[in-house]
């Protein structure tokens, strides 16, 4: 058996009638260069600065971007192990440094960077002058206060790009959740040199605006990169947030993304379409608040209702009772009565015999009243008649 890989390691000898020369076939030219760069340290785990390009998905998840400056650019390769581990998706136009060692490609002749790792470039130093200055801002005291929203805000301001998706869906969620607030735009710049000055001006300038003034101030933007988003990262807007005497719920970027502005805000929103749901009351819920609050108080009356009912039964059959009780002793009381008041009739006596005897009207019921010569009534049973005392005789009763 012929060995083919041995005959490639050997040079062949010069044609007839030519001088012998040592060479190397392009397949052993390209080994020698893949050994050379295996072998040196330099190109392993190597951090290269540029731009991405060519950034775009391929049936079997390898990306093969190109990593570019102003003089040259470079193949990259991304595995998709390595891609699903890095903490953001590359994209093109994204500075960034790239980790990685150079790879030769053997039958292809040419090199590429294959990349493990990405950081965006100057993130590092964005994140340490941000810990500072939240530092700082910690020591003032600008960081812990926390003022209550109101409930029902008849105007909400909206601190914030006038152009793009972002204001347009936080107009619409606040209009479909509590359409009787009202809106007011405070259009500022939210990116690029000044953008931080002008959004803490337009934060100064909701709070001098007429009355009514906004009850509340939405103050952000949508998503982005930190470079991006880093405007609400300055000290301005910090210090005009906490300055606002209306309450401020910040709205930057996406829900893993915290700036200063969020820190310092009354309250903060993942995102601006968030801090639209949390400024305004949803009308479906308080329509289904107050639905429920009508049947529980409709119940709770005719609880009530119903137990007055039966109270007053209660009450109602005792007091019959009570009434039923007190008529028959009464009834009973005034029979006995009754029978005393016949037993006393003075007719009754003169009925068994015996005489009333009256002087001038009056009842005479001692002898020794009387004296001879007075006139009297003798009333009986059955009539009276008039005489004349001639003889009184004293008695001893």
């Amino acid at each position: 058996m012929v060995d083919r890989e041995a005959e490639r390691e050997v040079p062949p000898k010069g044609l007839p009638g030519t001088p012998a020369r040592e060479y190397l076939t392009v397949a052993q030219l390209n080994r020698t260069v893949r050994a050379a760069v295996d072998a040196e340290p330099a190109l392993k785990g190597i951090w290269v600065l540029g731009e991405l390009s060519n950034v775009k998905p391929t049936r079997t998840g390898i990306l093969f971007p190109t990593l570019k400056d102003d003089l040259a650019q470079v193949s990259c390769r991304i595995w998709p192990q390595d891609l699903a581990r890095m903490p953001f998706p590359p994209e093109n136009g994204m500075k960034v440094l790239a980790h990685g060692s150079i790879d030769v490609y053997e039958k292809g002749g040419t090199y590429q960077l294959a990349i493990d790792r990405i950081e965006r470039f100057g993130v590092g130093e964005l994140h340490a002058r941000m810990e500072a200055l939240k530092a700082k801002l910690l020591a003032e005291g600008l960081l812990g206060r926390k003022r209550p929203l109101p409930p029902f805000p008849g105007v909400i301001g909206l601190v914030t790009s006038d152009s793009g998706a972002t204001v347009r869906d936080m107009v619409r969620i606040l209009v479909r959740r509590f359409p009787l607030s009202r809106i007011i735009l405070v259009p500022v710049q939210v990116q690029g040199t000044g953008a931080a000055e002008d959004i803490a001006e337009g934060i100064r300038v909701a709070n001098v605006l007429p009355e009514p003034r906004p009850e509340v101030l939405l103050v952000g933007r949508g998503g982005g990169s930190l470079e991006d988003l880093w405007a609400f990262n300055e000290e301005p807007v910090a210090r005009a947030i906490f300055a606002s005497a209306i309450p401020v719920i910040s709205a930057v970027g996406h829900e893993t993304d915290i700036t200063i502005a969020d820190l310092v805000a009354d309250l903060r929103a993942a995102t601006p379409s968030e801090a639209a749901e949390k400024a305004v009351p949803d009308q479906e819920a308080l329509r289904r608040d107050i639905d429920q609050g009508e049947r529980s108080i409709d119940r709770e009356v005719r609880h009530r209702l119903d137990e007055s009912v039966r109270d007053l039964e209660e009450v109602t059959a005792r007091l019959g009772d009570e009434t039923t009780g007190r008529l028959d002793e009464a009834e009973k009381e005034l029979d006995r009565l009754d029978q005393l008041l016949a037993s006393l009739d003075p007719s009754r006596v003169l009925r068994r015999g015996y005489a009333l005897v009256s002087r001038e009207g009056a009842v005479v019921d001692r002898v020794g009243s009387m004296s001879p010569g007075d006139n009297v009534t003798i009333t009986m049973a059955d009539g009276s008649a008039d005489a004349e005392i001639h003889t009184v005789h004293p008695g001893t009763m």
